[in-house]
C-alpha cells in the first residue's frame, strides 16, 4: 500500500504513473467462481487483495473499482474499459485486472480492491503490487 502526498506521483511497477487527481469515477462487480474450482489464479497490480476464508461456502471475487481522469465523463467512459476477466477451467480459475489498450494515458489513477471469499480447502495464487 503507497502513501501519497498532494502533487505526488506513483510509478506501478506494469510501467504506469499515476498521480490520482481529477475526477472519478466508481464499479463493483461480483463474480462466482464455478464449483469443482480447487486453484485461482489471481492478478491484480493496481490495489489490494483480501482473502477470507468464511468455511464451506462457495467461492466469491468481489471487485471494487475507481479510475480517476481530468474530466468526470473520461473518468467514467475509463472505468468502464477497465476489464476484470475471469476464465475457468475445470480445477483452475485465473481471473486479472486488464486495463484498456488505448487510452492509458488519460488515466490518472486505477484503484482495483478485490475480496476474494474461498473455502478454507482452495489454494489460491495472488500476484499483487
Amino acid at each position: 500500500m503507497a502513501i501519497l502526498q498532494a502533487g505526488c506521483s506513483l510509478d506501478i511497477s506494469s510501467g504506469y504513473s499515476f498521480d490520482f487527481q481529477g475526477e472519478q469515477a466508481s464499479r463493483t462487480e461480483h463474480v462466482d467462481i464455478p464449483a469443482g474450482v480447487k486453484i485461482v489464479d489471481l492478478t491484480n497490480l493496481f490495489g489490494n487483495v483480501v482473502i477470507q476464508a468464511p468455511g464451506d461456502q462457495n467461492a466469491t471475487i468481489d471487485w471494487d473499482l475507481t479510475c480517476w481522469a481530468d474530466k468526470e465523463q473520461e473518468a467514467a467512459r475509463l472505468t468502464e474499459q477497465v476489464q476484470f476477466i475471469c476464465s475457468a477451467g475445470t480445477d483452475s480459475s485465473r481471473c486479472e485486472v486488464v486495463l484498456p489498450d488505448g487510452p492509458q494515458n488519460k488515466l490518472r489513477g486505477v484503484k482495483s480492491n478485490i475480496t476474494v471469499s474461498i473455502p478454507a480447502s482452495m489454494k489460491i495464487k495472488v500476484e499483487n503490487s
